[in-house]
């Protein structure tokens, strides 16, 4: 059985309507409070879709490998249109999770946010994987941020996310002081240099007068 190009798959008409019209659909935004009411939506726009079978199980995800007319093991090509659409309707579920950044919230609530709604979308059957929880850590942070993330990808050894939470608000404390000694020095700075007077504008002009007085008595 010949495998499906990438390029030639399109994604089920199903599909394409409900991310099209995803904004329109969803009305209930997950929060911390509300998992019922969300839960209950997103069953109900699921099953109105004909989609509900990749949640709940009802359609199981092909086999990686499948036997060819000579009974040797090739990949199946049914495999990759399932982790496309798979990876379509779980971005679908999770679009809060992209959504949330850190801004002027403390680490320790934006993190609670995320933990938040990742606890709830596993309790739903649709958990998060570690990797993916960093990434989407990572994607919320400030541009001060960068140094650390580079950091933190750079270690040979994924991080998980409880390791990654304890280091980030060490990281953020870190950052604030920072900024604060920055700022402090700033403010130092512009109060040193209004109240002293203009030196060398003082001893220019003392000279040129004292030029002109030497040259007028000569």
């Amino acid at each position: 059985m010949a495998s499906m190009p990438f390029s030639s798959f399109r994604l089920p008409s199903n599909l394409s309507f409900l991310i099209l019209n995803l904004n329109s659909f969803v009305t209930v935004k997950l929060d911390i409070n509300n998992f019922i009411v969300w839960n209950n939506q997103w069953h109900n726009i699921l099953r109105a879709t004909s989609l509900i079978s990749y949640i709940d199980g009802s359609i199981a995800p092909p086999l990686d490998f499948i036997k060819d007319v000579a009974g040797i093991d090739v990949l199946n090509p049914n495999l990759n249109q399932w982790q496309i659409i798979d990876a379509h309707l779980l971005s679908c579920v999770t679009n809060k999770l992209h959504s949330i950044v850190k801004a002027s919230n403390s680490m320790e609530d934006y993190l609670l946010q995320i933990k938040a709604i990742a606890d709830q979308l596993s309790l739903a059957g649709s958990a998060i994987d570690d990797k993916d929880l960093v990434l989407l850590t990572f994607n919320g942070l400030l541009s001060e941020y960068n140094a650390f993330k580079t950091t933190i990808r750079a270690k040979t050894n994924s991080v998980s996310t409880k390791v990654l939470s304890s280091l980030l608000c060490s990281e953020a404390i870190h950052i604030e002081n920072a900024t604060k000694v920055s700022s402090d020095l700033h403010v130092v700075y512009a109060t040193s240099s209004v109240s002293q007077p203009h030196i060398k504008s003082s001893s220019h002009n003392s000279s040129s007068g004292s030029r002109g007085y030497n040259r007028g008595n000569h």
